[in-house]
C-alpha cells in the first residue's frame, strides 16, 4: 500500500518594490513559481525493527546543484535552469528531509533523524548529489528525461568506519515538455530512489548489527 505525501503546492512570490513617498520607483520583478516535491512512498510497516539509531546528514552537492533552482541539461554538457521556477528549498535540504521521512515511514530502523546533536547515532548516512536535472539530450523540442543520482556512504559510529557505499540512480521520461511535467517526473524518480536508498541502508545495518 502506498500513500502520497501532500501534493506539491505552487506558490507565487510576492513582488518586492521600493517606495518613496508612497510611490514605487522600481518595476516589479518577475514572479517565480515554487514547486514542492511530493513523491509516492510506501506506508507498509515492517514487523522486524532494528533497534539502531541513524542520522541522515545534509547531502553535499556541486555549486550548480546546491540551489533551489530547477536544473536542466542540454547536449550533455550545458547546464541551465528553468526560468522563474524554484524548489521550496535547496536540493540537498530537500533530499535530506525526504530521506528522513522515508526511513521513518518505513519503520525498520527504530530511530532516524537529521541532527546528531539530538540523536546520538550508531550509523550516519553521507550522501552526495551527483545528478538532479532534466536531461534534454541534443534537442529541446521534446519532453526531457529526469535523472537523479545519489552517492551513498554508510558510516558506523563512533569510529567513523565505512560499512557500505553505493551509487543509486533512477530516471523517468517527463509526461510533458513543461516545468509541471518535469516536476511530475521528479516525483516518480525521487519516490523510486527513496525506496532504493532505504532498502540498501537497512540491508547493511542488518548485516552489521
Amino acid at each position: 500500500m502506498t500513500r502520497r505525501l501532500p501534493r506539491r503546492r505552487i506558490l507565487v512570490l510576492g513582488s518586492c518594490t521600493a517606495s518613496f513617498t508612497g510611490c514605487s520607483v522600481f518595476p516589479n520583478p518577475p514572479k517565480s513559481q515554487i514547486y514542492r516535491l511530493s513523491p509516492t512512498v510506501s506506508d507498509e510497516r515492517h514487523q522486524r525493527i532494528l533497534r539502531r539509531r541513524l542520522v541522515v546528514n545534509i547531502p553535499t552537492a556541486s555549486e550548480s546543484l546546491d540551489t533551489d533552482r530547477i536544473a536542466l541539461l542540454h547536449a550533455r554538457t550545458k547546464l541551465d535552469y528553468y526560468a522563474d521556477s524554484l524548489w521550496t528549498d535547496r536540493v540537498p535540504i530537500l533530499i535530506q528531509a525526504l530521506l528522513v521521512e522515508a526511513f521513518q515511514n518505513d519503520g525498520r530502523i527504530a530511530q532516524v533523524g537529521p541532527d546528531a546533536q539530538t540523536l546520538t547515532p550508531e550509523y550516519a548516512l553521507e550522501t552526495t548529489v551527483r545528478r538532479f536535472e532534466a536531461d534534454y539530450g541534443d534537442a529541446t523540442d521534446h519532453a526531457p528525461t529526469v535523472v537523479v543520482a545519489l552517492d551513498l556512504v554508510l558510516v558506523k559510529m563512533p569510529d567513523h568506519r565505512i560499512v557500505g557505499r553505493t551509487l543509486a540512480t533512477e530516471r523517468s521520461l517527463a509526461p510533458r515538455n513543461s516545468v509541471e511535467g518535469v516536476v511530475e517526473a521528479f516525483d516518480v524518480v525521487v519516490g523510486k530512489l527513496l525506496l532504493q536508498c532505504v532498502a540498501w541502508v537497512v540491508s547493511i545495518v542488518s548485516r552489521t548489527t
